[in-house]
């Protein structure tokens, strides 16, 4: 699926739909962050997708030329112009249309119309880890128990739909520095914002070439660990969240979330349709594992602010204060600050139980002519961002689907 611009080796492939480089110049922050894990003694790792995943390095990204190598770029949109396909924009899909226990069509809803649109061998969700479970449980798929308190006609008793839903929670540590080179600065002052933006567009390099983490590490909660099970962002900017944008002084953030998480949680529908926002029951920190492992990364954190050069660039520790000290404190800290990731997974999961929503093929249970493939399939999440692993499900999956329909 990959394009290494630094080309093809045991564990990197060429020639691929998605573009995966390095970043050329890592700000100042992520050097430092780099360079004091090193002196805690951890490896460095140039290629966390190659033999190993442990250690610390710089992030890889999925950009070309300065932009953002997405899906849409590398699959879909050298595609549109074929015969067998036709992209939808602001169209609703409503429910599965089924004969008996065989799926031949959804019902949509587009410009205030409902349409009904057949399918000759097949059909595919593809809705993502959200969507797909609602589409399923608005079209009768699920527990029973559960549709029928929505008046929803039982199409297939399915009691795994929009269960088991994982997703990695993270909390962060946010500094002012003295470093001139973070993305706030860029924000503040209409110079730098200029120079950014030339740079980006006359050589698709600097900031505005990097995604949000720069540099990573993973590491052990404990020394009795087989693999990390805690994962380290560092980014280049602070804020308090989206809708309030970057604060507005030099500032840096990094991130740390449990990579495995024992907590489940679940997605459930608020109306018969599916048209209202589901329910999303993410239940983060809800196994006391989980917070173990984020007590663990905290204290790791706090080594690492501690330890040169990164040290010498924090001029203010803005969160978590140094009146946080103990384990209780630490632990009330991580679940007021934590959020999501955006890594949601595992609500239509495969597997061969009862539990279990499709098998490997990846087919719904109970049902014919209907597939899920996405990132709700995964029976567990992946210890990294899930964005490859998907990917993965995606390529193995249509090799599953055309072998099946060539027999």
């Amino acid at each position: 699926m990959e394009h290494c611009v630094d080309g093809a080796n045991e564990w990197r492939g060429t020639g691929g739909p998605m573009t995966v480089s390095n970043i050329r110049r890592p700000s100042t922050t992520a050097k430092a962050f780099v360079e004091a894990c090193e002196r805690l003694q951890y490896q460095r790792n140039p290629d966390f997708n190659g033999e190993r995943i442990d250690g610390v390095g710089f992030a890889p990204l999925n950009v070309h030329n300065g932009w953002r190598r997405s899906t849409a770029v590398g699959y879909l949109k050298p595609n549109l112009s074929r015969k067998n396909l036709e992209l939808m924009t602001k169209t609703r899909v409503r429910r599965i249309l089924f004969d008996g226990n065989r799926a031949i069509g959804v019902e949509i809803e587009r410009d205030g119309q409902i349409q009904r649109i057949g399918a000759r061998r097949e059909l595919i969700v593809s809705g993502g880890a959200i969507n797909s479970p609602v589409l399923l449980l608005a079209s009768g798929i699920g527990p029973t128990a559960e549709l029928a308190k929505l008046g929803i006609e039982v199409q297939c008793d399915l009691p795994g739909v929009g269960k088991n839903l994982q997703d990695h929670y993270q909390s962060n540590f946010t500094f002012k520095t003295n470093a001139t080179d973070t993305l706030n600065e860029a924000v503040m002052s209409p110079t730098k914002s200029v120079k950014l933006a030339l740079e980006w567009l006359l050589r698709g390099s600097g900031q505005l070439s990097v995604g949000a983490t720069e540099a990573t590490l993973f590491a052990k909660s404990s020394a009795s660990e087989p693999v990390p099970d805690i994962q380290y962002q560092c980014l280049n900017f602070s804020t308090d969240g989206f809708k309030t944008g970057l604060h507005r002084w030099p500032g840096f953030t990094f991130i740390f979330s449990v990579c495995r998480p024992k907590s489940r949680g679940e997605i459930t529908l608020r109306d018969a349709e599916g048209r209202t926002p589901p329910r999303i029951r993410a239940n983060y920190m809800t196994d006391p594992d989980d917070m173990r492992v984020m007590l663990a990364g905290f204290r790791i954190a706090r080594q690492i602010v501690a330890t040169e050069p990164f040290r010498s660039l924090v001029i203010e520790q803005i969160r978590p204060g140094p009146d946080i000290t103990s384990d209780e404190q630490a632990a009330e800290y991580i679940r007021n600050i934590g959020s999501t990731v955006y890594h949601p997974c595992g609500t239509c999961r495969m597997g061969e139980d009862d539990g279990a929503v499709v098998d490997s093929q990846p087919r719904v249970r109970g049902i014919d002519g209907l597939r899920v493939v996405d990132a709700s399939v995964m029976p567990a999440m992946p210890s990294p961002n899930i964005h490859p692993a998907t990917i993965m499900v995606a390529e193995k999956s249509s090799d599953i689907i055309a072998r099946s329909l060539a027999s």
